[in-house]
């Protein structure tokens, strides 16, 4: 709240400066440099005592420069808005009592301020790392203020390497987990190369075997390969027929003996069933020892390449 009238004072001030200036046949740039030369100087002059004051040092030598400043732009406003020192018109006062009235307001602010935080009312104040720490070490200033803020520190000595040390930790973890991501990845591929290397070389498929056995049409052709057709019901009728068949054994007269026993036989089952006897036949060496040969019902017929 006070900052709105102490910068509307300062404003108004400056403009009568000008003014003034001007009016005392002045150049306008000189009148502006001396006008924003005097404002500013009285504005450092009551940063420099609030400094002073919040590290409890001594604040009259700032406050009096302070004050000297404040009534010199008081009485140039005071005679430029009226027509005589001895003779005060509305403006001239109005504007030279708001200037020292906001002033007046600002020690009233700092000295309330003074007394609470020796009451222990307010919050220790914060530590400052000045200008060219936050131009140069933005986030480590970041950080720094953070942890005064969090753990009220008022050191700012303390506050920057606590920030300093935990920035360090910071880089540190990240630099080891790229270590450790680039050492994983490599050994994750230096243990798939030694797998595939150790693995032991695919068998090679076994050559087609070919039939000895005429075909369908008894004229010696193969027949068409089945796979995951399930004949173990079969099984039986086949043996017998095979063993009655001998030596005159064809896929047609398997089926058409395997159909007069009262069986259904269609499909891939039809070639499934013969390439079954087929095989016993070319295992048992002779048509006359297949019914020995061919495996029992129970086992699993479901044929694959």
């Amino acid at each position: 709240m006070i900052a709105a009238p102490i910068l509307i004072a300062t404003l108004s001030a400056w403009w009568f400066q000008f003014e003034a200036l001007r009016a005392a046949a002045q150049p306008v740039l000189l009148a502006g440099m001396v006008a924003t030369a005097l404002e500013p100087l009285g504005l450092s002059m009551a940063g420099l005592a609030h400094k002073a004051r919040t590290a409890d040092d001594s604040a009259g030598l700032y406050r009096v420069g302070m004050w000297t400043v404040v009534l010199i732009a008081a009485g140039v406003n005071y005679r430029h808005g009226s027509t005589g020192w001895a003779q005060p018109s509305l403006n001239g006062v109005v504007f030279a009592a708001l200037y020292l009235g906001s002033v007046t307001g600002w020690e009233l602010r700092e000295r309330q301020a003074h007394r609470q935080r020796h009451a222990g009312r307010l919050p220790p104040q914060r530590p400052r790392f000045g200008v060219a720490r936050w131009l140069r070490y933005p986030r480590i200033s970041i950080r720094a203020t953070s942890f005064a803020i969090r753990d009220n520190l008022t050191d700012p000595h303390v506050a920057w390497t606590t920030a300093l040390t935990e920035v360090r930790r910071a880089r540190e973890f990240r630099r080891n987990r790229r270590i450790f991501r680039r050492r994983t990845r490599k050994l994750l591929q230096h243990q798939s190369h030694f797998r595939r290397s150790a693995a032991p070389p695919e068998p090679e498929c076994p050559p087609l075997i070919e039939p000895l056995l005429p075909g369908p049409d008894g004229d010696g052709r193969p027949s068409q390969p089945t796979q995951g057709v399930d004949v173990s019901d079969l099984l039986p009728v086949a043996r017998e027929v095979a063993a009655e068949l001998g030596p005159r054994l064809s896929r047609d007269r398997l089926l058409d003996g395997i159909r007069a026993r009262g069986h259904t036989v269609g499909g891939r089952r039809r070639a499934a069933i013969y390439d079954v006897v087929r095989a016993s036949v070319l295992s048992a060496g002779s048509p006359d020892r297949v019914a020995n040969s061919l495996p029992l019902p129970g086992a699993s017929m479901r044929l694959s390449p």
